[in-house]
């Protein structure tokens, strides 16, 4: 049906060529290391693919040197094949507030173990601006 509807049979490359223009997506290391990102991303961010890649995710957060136990439970949750998704509150490299509904999958390799973390995030700042900074933050849960 769904085919049907779509009108063309689409493979995997084309599917996610598709996902990816609309959506920010990166990988990362369970410790957090961005792995890789695609061009929505970077752009959203104000990043080139050389500024980013190899830094911590944490340098996304609007206060990344305050503490936050629930942001570092997420992320250990992530070896443990816990996803998690959300409205979520970043900063840009230029400190511009970028809103975003994302959710997080853990990666499995082919041992099955975890390897990574992959997120697919849609940009919600129009929508959620009028809110302002200080809105309320839905925790990724």
């Amino acid at each position: 049906m769904l085919q049907t509807l779509i009108g063309a049979n689409l493979n995997a490359q084309e599917s996610f060529e598709i996902i990816s223009r609309y959506h920010c997506i990166a990988q990362f290391s369970l410790d957090g290391t961005i792995l890789s990102a695609n061009d929505k991303f970077l752009s959203t961010f104000e990043y080139t693919y050389n500024e980013l890649i190899g830094q911590l995710h944490k340098r996304l957060l609007v206060d990344p040197n305050r503490p936050d136990p629930d942001y570092d439970r997420m992320w250990s949750g992530f070896s443990d094949g816990i996803a998690r998704s959300g409205e979520i509150l970043r900063r840009t490299k230029s400190g511009k507030v970028v809103w975003l509904q994302a959710v997080y999958c853990p990666v499995a390799g082919t041992s099955g173990s975890i390897v990574s973390t992959l997120k697919i995030a849609s940009i919600k700042t129009a929508e959620l601006v009028d809110g302002g900074i200080n809105a309320p933050l839905t925790k990724l849960a």
